[in-house]
């Protein structure tokens, strides 16, 4: 009976043993201080290199690199104003830490007539959020001394040029800069990368011995598109807008939406169709992409915004639109609405008269029932750039041959592709797709898909203003 007891005992003993991980700690820390030879102050920002990994030293000269693995191996400092890199040898051990201060710490020789100075730092822009709610953060390009969080992303192969000099780099795959040997001056930064709608500036200046870090306080900011995606077929009260071919206009809008998703300039994606587009939630989703811009540093945010649905002169109409006009959206709600963002507005609109909201020609208020009325309000905004499918007196129809969208969507989704790049001679061939640009494609297009038709059962693109405004709307490479 005894052995039966002992022999559970040591089971169960051999079970907690089993059970049991044994942590072995095979990594180390580097700590130490960057110190001037001839007085022994701090090198503020010197570069500390050691086993792939690096710090700043900070106002103090002090840096702290922690696991890293036991072994031996040569730490590097560098400074625009060292006569030389300091390079020395350090052994790192498990499970301790190694100082270099005080009588240790790393000295460098100043260089007292320093010719150049340097610029580094780390690109980052908050992981894209690309729903069909818009989030609470604005998102930014940030320029910082240190690797941000998680909640942020390298902004990768960035190129980082300035204005003076052949002085440019490219950040690694960690965000990372560094531009050596530049002439002291004032210089603007200039980063593109094909995530920034624009080029993104900001101003610095190099000094002698020193380097200069794009940091949070000097930011630069590059601007992201707010995409609003409204299709309705099916009404709550009115007549529902459904070809049996296809979905009517929430096809459309799904069209258009997987399209602006693939843009590497979406921030912010919103898509609402048939029941979720009443007229609270499309003027909420215009009001919430204004509130986040106006968050955002960035001068450069943009919003487009895509309907497709019911509509007539001088209005558009909601899911929840009555016969008696009760919750109709008219183009002085619209401006109202897109007054409030701070960036670009570019409104596309697939419907029925839907040119009417930027012609300039009075609605009677009669036959809104005394509703107050603003004709030509979406024109009064010098930020506005409104294209749309039909003239105020004209129809939008769907393609008579597959696929059945819309015509009007569908070249719009097929110019975004690509061909509406520089079309006809009208600006250049870069990637980017201007207002004008589209338009142009749109224009000659749907008068070829129309050449011959009766006037009753065409219609044409209408552009407010009538040159454009050379606004970029789509970037496809």
């Amino acid at each position: 009976m005894k052995r039966v007891v002992y022999g559970a005992v040591l089971v169960a003993a051999l079970l907690f043993l089993v059970g049991c991980t044994v942590r072995i700690t095979t990594n180390g820390a580097l700590e130490g201080e960057v110190l001037y030879a001839d007085n022994n102050s701090p090198v503020v920002g010197a570069y500390v290199y050691v086993g792939g990994r690096f710090k700043i030293a900070d106002s103090n000269g002090y840096f702290r690199i922690d696991n890293l693995p036991a072994d031996s191996y040569y730490i590097e400092v560098e400074y625009p104003s060292f006569v030389n890199p300091i390079r020395e040898p350090v052994v790192i051990q498990a499970g301790k830490t190694t100082y270099l201060l005080e009588k240790d710490a790393l000295v460098g020789v100043r260089d007292t007539s320093p010719t150049t100075g340097e610029l580094r730092g780390y690109a980052y822009i908050p992981r894209p959020i690309s729903t069909q709610a818009f989030g609470a953060d604005d998102v930014e390009v940030v320029f910082s001394m240190e690797p941000l969080s998680d909640r942020y992303e390298p902004l990768k192969g960035a190129k980082v040029t300035l204005d003076k000099g052949p002085y440019s780099t490219t950040t690694g795959s960690d965000g990372w800069f560094r531009i050596q040997g530049i002439s002291p001056d004032d210089y603007i930064v200039t980063v593109t990368h094909d995530k920034l709608r624009r080029p993104a500036k900001a101003e610095v200046k190099i000094r002698r011995g020193e380097v200069t870090y794009i940091t949070n306080s000097k930011s630069i900011y590059g601007g992201i598109g707010y995409y609003i995606v409204v299709g309705i077929s099916e009404y709550q009260y009115l007549d529902d807008v459904v070809d049996n071919r296809n979905a009517g206009p929430a096809a459309d809008a799904e069209l258009i939406y997987n399209r602006f998703y693939r843009s590497p300039w979406a921030g912010y994606i919103w898509k609402m169709t048939n029941s979720e587009a009443t007229k609270k939630a499309i003027l909420g989703a215009i009001a919430e992409a204004a509130m986040a811009a106006r968050s955002s540093l960035s001068k450069d945010d943009y919003l487009v915004f895509y309907f497709s649905g019911r509509s007539q002169s001088d209005r558009i109409s909601p899911y929840d639109e009555r016969h008696d006009w009760t919750n109709t959206i008219t183009d002085l709600e619209l401006s109202e609405a897109f007054a409030e963002f701070p960036g670009e507005v570019i409104v596309l609109l697939d419907g029925v008269e839907s040119g009417s909201l930027a012609d300039g020609i009075p609605l009677d208020p009669g036959e809104l029932r005394d509703q107050m009325f603003v004709p030509l309000a979406l024109g009064n905004n010098t930020d506005y750039t409104v294209i749309a499918s039909s003239f105020p007196d004209e129809t939008a129809n769907v393609r008579n041959t597959w696929p059945y969208y819309s015509v009007f969507s569908y070249y719009v989704d097929q110019g975004l592709e690509g061909p509406a790049d520089g079309y006809r001679g009208v600006g250049e061939k870069d990637g980017i797709i201007t207002d004008i640009e589209l338009y142009e494609y749109l224009y000659k297009k749907m008068y070829d898909e129309y050449f011959g038709a009766p006037k009753d059962k065409k219609h044409t693109p209408f552009i407010y203003p009538e040159a454009g405004r050379n606004t970029p709307v789509y970037q496809y490479k």
